[in-house]
């Protein structure tokens, strides 16, 4: 079971105690029961009862203590399992290929991941106590058995046969709740479509309708599959009832006639027995949490399971050859060609084979067509994409393995579809000052500030956000400056703004900067120019001269 696999692997120390503390409970719950009977049998025997008193409210105080204990240190169990969880998790995703994430779907991953991971946490108490009640259960059948053979052979057959069929109506039930999961992913998908494509939908009312359409069906459809499921569930509970009683039925009327020493232990056995089948179905109502836990663990293993065939080793800090790279001189591909992956019948995107030099210090400009291969050219410039043959080399030192990792330190990009942070995450030291001073610098003062820590908004046009980002790619301060279409949404004062003073500072700080531009205008500005067409370099020139094949 997945859930005792999560625990035990996640503290196998703590589980023995939790599982220690619950025997003593189930032994203490039994002896509770034990005890009641020995009262009532001797209650005209004032030493007896006296006696069976006190060791009842030792029992009871035992059974006090160890299943707060056990239910207690369950919790901090689970918290710590599930903390540890999660930061596993985000390690993972953190140190995956791009191509990798990119097969994900980011809502999805999102809404599975919170909602499985919830649902982990939130069943933690059910199922310490219903690790509790099966333990109570053992020691009870014991004492039963103790008290008549019979009586724990006609139990435990009816108590395994109602087992065995609840069993296989709630393994029906697991493909059920995948579906409900899956459910509840697409309506996030909707959401998201909603709130990212709202000026679409808001110009278009025929599109805005089939998506409210399409999301009212996705509803129904998770209405209906959690309905199957939760009438499949009320029938099962019917059905076990009706098994209990018949147990108690048989128990009680039968087992008397056949027996001939049963009529003198009935009402002890029965008390037992009631005890017994009461803690049965209590722990037979955890079953769907118990399904819906193990689904939830079993989505999570198959998110890992993805991310680790994408993970990339991360070598040990080396701050000294991080030093060696920062020093490059240069930046060569040779015969470098890329391929995305094939797509049901289409062949995929490829790029290449590219030859090109990027000397220390150039200040480069890429151009292009839609499609034409620029932004999956700075994936591989950027070691984020790994070409399928040739060489991308630094110095002449193949970037490849560990190289890979201390390689993309030297980049600061902002690509085109460019995500920013609230926080300036890797420069915690900066002097705010600087900060604001470059705010100020960007016209963004009236907008936006820089305190503790953090910028005060990011409710900002895009043409602002890509100033805000440029503000933290300068601070920074990479030796390989990456910049993907940064000025199609400045107005002309930024324009000018970005390739004269901006990229002219940049070069003559010793930086190399490549930038996807399709402003000619400024092509002057550059060292050099070159365009890409279907994937190839098509044309070279310097900066400012006319593009040749």
């Amino acid at each position: 079971m997945e859930f005792f696999k999560f625990v035990s692997r996640e503290s196998s120390k703590t589980l023995r105690v939790i599982v220690l503390m619950s025997c003593v409970a189930g032994i203490s719950n039994s002896a509770l029961v034990a005890l009641i009977n020995a009262g009532a049998a001797a209650a005209n025997n004032s030493n007896t009862a006296a006696r069976d008193f006190l060791m009842f409210l030792v029992a009871l105080g035992l059974l006090a203590f160890t299943s707060v204990n056990a239910a207690t240190r369950g919790r901090v169990l689970m918290e710590s399992a599930v903390g540890k969880l999660r930061i596993r998790i985000f390690d993972k995703i953190r140190r995956s290929e791009l191509m990798t994430i990119e097969t994900l779907r980011q809502n999805e991953v999102i809404v599975k991941l919170s909602r499985n991971v919830g649902q982990v946490l939130n069943s933690t108490d059910i199922l310490v106590a219903a690790s509790q009640t099966s333990l109570m259960m053992l020691v009870c059948s014991l004492y039963l058995a103790w008290i008549s053979l019979a009586a724990f052979a006609v139990v435990m057959t009816g108590v395994a046969a109602l087992g065995f069929v609840r069993y296989r109506r709630d393994k029906s039930q697991r493909n059920r709740f995948e579906g409900l999961s899956n459910q509840e992913a697409r309506q996030a998908t909707f959401i998201t479509h909603l709130m990212e494509g709202f000026k679409e939908t808001k110009t278009n009312d025929a599109r805005s309708q089939a998506l409210f359409d399409a999301y009212i069906r996705t509803i129904e459809e998770t209405r209906e599959l959690g309905l199957q499921a939760g009438r499949r569930n009320i029938i099962s509970g019917f059905y076990l009832q009706i098994g209990v009683y018949l147990i108690l039925l048989f128990t009680v009327f039968i087992m008397p006639r056949y027996f001939p020493t049963f009529g003198l232990q009935v009402m002890e056995i029965t008390a037992v027995v009631l005890f017994l089948v009461g803690t049965f179905l209590a722990m037979v109502q955890t079953i769907p949490v118990f399904a819906q836990t193990n689904a939830a663990l079993l989505d999570i293993e198959a998110l890992e399971h993805q991310l680790d065939l994408g993970i990339e080793p991360t070598p040990p800090p080396n701050p000294s050859l991080q030093a060696e790279f920062n020093a490059f001189r240069a930046i060569e591909f040779r015969n470098l060609t890329f391929s995305y992956p094939y797509q049901a019948e289409e062949s995929g995107f490829s790029i290449g084979p590219v030859d090109l030099s990027i000397p220390r210090g150039t200040l480069l400009f890429i151009t292009g067509g839609n499609g034409s291969g620029k932004s999956t050219f700075l994936k591989l410039l950027t070691g984020l994409y790994r070409a399928d043959s040739g060489l991308l080399a630094m110095d002449g030192k193949n970037i490849a393995g560990d190289n890979l990792y201390y390689y993309r330190n030297l980049f600061s990009v902002i690509f085109n579809d460019f995500h920013l942070f609230d926080r300036l995450y890797g420069c915690e030291a900066v002097d705010a000052g600087k900060v604001n001073s470059l705010i100020r610098l960007m016209k963004l003062e009236e907008k936006v500030e820089f305190k503790d820590g953090r910028f005060s908004t990011l409710n900002l046009s895009t043409g602002q956000r890509k100033r805000l980002a440029l503000i933290a790619a300068l601070i920074e301060d990479k030796p390989i400056c990456v910049f993907d279409e940064w000025a199609a949404d400045q107005d002309h004062h930024f324009r000018k703004f970005f390739y004269e003073v901006i990229l002219t500072d940049l070069k003559q700080a010793g930086k190399t900067v490549i930038a996807v531009t399709h402003d000619d205008s400024f092509w002057k500005v550059a060292d050099r120019v070159v365009k890409f067409e279907y994937g190839r370099l098509s044309a070279s020139a310097a900066g400012g001269q006319p593009l040749a094949g």
